[in-house]
């Protein structure tokens, strides 16, 4: 069964962020979406406050996966109080724009409010 969870692993976090070329914030996050030991996908992210910056999904190719996942990285940001949430440089618009999750691309802020929607329509998208 596939599990989309924060990595409670610091040092597994670090590597993510390493092995993804992407610098190391004060408190780094990542959910991943793991099937007992095999990592299918994660996300790396940030949570400042009241706000959370995406930095990194993947995969981008599977977009019900990424979905799933950036839907889990958002869910946790708003259990803990966020209520602004943007993606960094590295986050595909290309992906975001497929999933229908770009509310603002000249913030870089993401649509929060899509988290109580279905899925981004998956199924109509493939058919592109």
């Amino acid at each position: 069964m596939l599990e989309v969870l924060v990595c409670k692993d610091e040092n597994v976090t670090k590597e993510l962020f390493e092995e993804a070329g992407v610098s190391l914030p004060e408190n780094p996050l990542a959910i991943r979406a793991m099937c007992g030991d095999e990592m299918f996908g994660f996300s790396l992210f940030t949570i400042d406050e009241n706000n959370e910056t995406v930095l990194l999904i993947s995969p981008e190719d599977d977009l019900r996966l990424a979905d799933g996942i950036l839907r889990s990285t958002l869910h946790v940001g708003t259990e803990r109080g966020v209520t602004d949430a943007f993606y960094g440089e590295k986050v595909s618009e290309e992906l975001l724009r497929k999933i229908n999750f770009i509310e603002d691309s000249n913030e870089r802020r993401l649509k929060l409010q899509n988290l109580f929607t279905d899925c981004c329509n998956c199924a109509s998208k493939e058919k592109e």
